[in-house]
């Protein structure tokens, strides 16, 4: 069971980093209708729990990807550090 709560952390946090929210949805579903019929002869109860299991997971990953992304992103876009010594430039006429 800690594999498959594994795999489906970082299914959810591959989604959050490289897919955007409507697909997301729809493997929220398709995940929950796969759990749904796999438990199907334990009982509501267990469906309920798995199904829940399942898609807070997913969507717990989902967020960790995000969050991965954003920061990711940040380090990307952040302007390189003042250099301490002066760009020299070579000396050159200046027209008239």
């Amino acid at each position: 069971m800690f594999w498959f709560i594994s795999g489906l952390f970082v299914l959810g946090a591959l989604c959050g980093a490289a897919i955007r929210m409507m697909i997301f949805v729809i493997v929220l579903l398709v995940a929950a209708a796969i759990v749904i019929a796999a438990s199907a002869n334990h009982g509501a109860g267990a469906i309920l729990l798995n199904a829940v299991i399942t898609v807070v997971t997913l969507q717990i990953g989902y967020a960790a990807g995000l969050i991965l992304r954003t920061a990711m992103r940040s380090r990307w876009e952040r302007s390189p550090a003042p250099r301490s010594e002066p760009v020299r430039a070579p000396f050159s006429e200046k027209p008239h």
